[in-house]
């Protein structure tokens, strides 16, 4: 027994080894996001032009990031367990190979060939761009964007096709080995198709998204594109973030989103990531914003009653050219917007990039809710508007809210609350029946997207105070 217990010992030692080897451990990838640039249609082939990015978990020893990219037709069958580097048979079918190189650096760099095999297919692309997401040490997580990369894929742009890349890294100089990997992640480089738009005055976007296949229920939210670098980071403020939404089957039309103001980012491109309900991928679209920049810039905008019949209204500026002044705008109940007052740039000549605050006293407001918005106005006449506010009346327990368009023409209505607090909604039709319902939802805006002509009440309570509210709503 003595003499065979080494030998037992070793001979298992053996075949875990083994074992270990026959499937790399897994490399943490997530957040895996396309972006499509462009797509044409060339010989029986959809061209298209893409940008593919993820977040990866950081391994001091990595000298190498390979992805290697199929359609799902030709995935290989059986899959690639990454015991050994692909070779040139196993990529056979791929579309092509990404190589980074030194994705522990700063700036890594794009490979020109794929050392394991001589001979496979590099894809064209134009840039690398490694931003932080979260995290220190080996804790540290980053993201990878790869820009500009060229894709051949059989038949027509407008069929919805799969692609299935594998990602593997090596802490090997030579790259000829699996240091870990994850392999099979699924997505489709043009569907959902994603777009917005931004309107100059006022100054709002909106989002449009389509199916190029099925029906989808979605998500997505929308990021200022700060600073500038042309990719999606994980420091890139949140502008907005959609409850659930529809998006009809191809052929049958598209969601768009009511226009929203962005407040603070008016001068920012806009980042749309949606995330399809069931989806491993995230698509996203770049909102290119050519709107001459606005003069001032707000850093903020709130008031508060003091009284039954005094509001104090306060605002901030980050920057200012050129700046007039700012007309403040009253709206009660039934009314239109008028203009009580004035308050000239504290800027010297208008012009700031110093922090700069504001305030101004409405000594005869409504007793009931009113809204309120700030008129910039430059020194050669221009005029852009803030955001709107409401102020509850003086009888009020809290909880207003301004809905509009309403009534709606094309079922999309946006909602502005008094505050940004927790709140729970709920939208039923003129039966009774729960249309939506959003619970614990924070924030002072909100949009309604898809309703079909007819009658709504919407149900708005304040967990805190038990307080609700009822409107209704009209969609024509």
């Amino acid at each position: 027994m003595k003499a065979t217990l080494p030998l037992y010992i070793a001979v298992l030692s053996i075949i875990l080894f083994a074992n270990q080897k026959a499937h790399a451990q897994a490399c943490s990838v997530s957040n895996i996001t396309i972006k499509l640039n462009s797509s044409n249609s060339s010989g029986g082939n959809c061209q298209v032009n893409v940008d593919i990015s993820w977040d990866q978990s950081n391994n001091n020893g990595n000298k190498y990031t390979n992805v290697h990219v199929w359609t799902s037709a030709n995935y290989p069958n059986p899959a690639i367990t990454y015991a050994a580097p692909p070779t040139l048979a196993q990529l056979s079918g791929a579309l092509g190979t990404i190589v980074v190189t030194n994705p522990t650096l700063a700036s890594p760099t794009l490979g020109a060939n794929y050392p394991p095999a001589t001979g496979a297919t590099i894809l064209p692309a134009t840039a690398i761009v490694k931003t932080y997401v979260s995290g220190t040490g080996i804790n540290t997580i980053n993201r990878f964007t790869i820009q500009g990369i060229n894709l051949t894929i059989p038949g027509a742009c407008t069929n919805a096709t799969q692609i299935i890349a594998d990602i593997w890294s090596s802490n090997s100089n030579s790259d000829n080995g699996v240091q870990c990997s994850k392999p099979t992640n699924s997505f489709y480089v043009n569907d959902p198709l994603v777009s917005g738009n931004i309107v100059c005055n006022p100054r709002t976007f909106s989002v449009t998204i389509s199916s190029q296949s099925v029906a989808k229920t979605a998500t997505y939210e929308v990021y200022a594109d700060e600073p500038v670098n042309g990719v999606l980071e994980a420091s890139d403020p949140l502008v907005f973030a959609s409850g659930s939404i529809n998006i009809p089957a191809a052929g049958n039309g598209s969601y768009t989103s009511a226009p929203m103001a962005f407040p603070n980012y008016e001068n920012k491109n806009l980042w749309v990531k949606v995330q399809v309900t069931g989806a491993t991928f995230s698509t996203s679209a770049l909102i290119v914003n050519t709107c001459p920049i606005l003069p001032v810039t707000l850093a903020g905008f709130e008031g508060e009653r003091l009284s039954a019949n005094k509001v104090l209204l306060k605002w901030k500026t980050a920057t200012e050219l050129n700046n007039k002044g700012f007309h403040i705008q009253r709206k009660a109940a039934g009314n239109n917007f008028e203009t009580i007052g004035f308050i000239a740039s504290a800027a010297k000549d208008g012009n700031s990039n110093n922090l700069l605050q504001y305030q101004f006293t409405d000594n005869s407001p409504s007793s009931a809710s009113v809204q309120y918005r700030l008129m910039q106005e430059d020194i050669d006449g221009r005029q852009s508007f803030s955001k709107l506010i409401i102020i509850n009346g003086s009888n009020s327990s809290g909880l207003s809210v301004v809905i509009y368009p309403n009534p709606s023409t094309d079922g999309n209505l946006h909602i502005t609350f008094s505050d940004a607090s927790p709140k729970d909604l709920l939208l039923t039709d003129n039966s009774g029946k729960a249309i939506r319902s959003v619970r614990s939802l924070t924030g002072s805006q909100y949009s309604l997207q898809n309703l079909r002509t007819g009658l709504y009440f919407l149900s708005i309570k304040h967990p805190s105070s038990g307080e609700t509210i009822t409107r209704k709503i009209v969609v024509k």
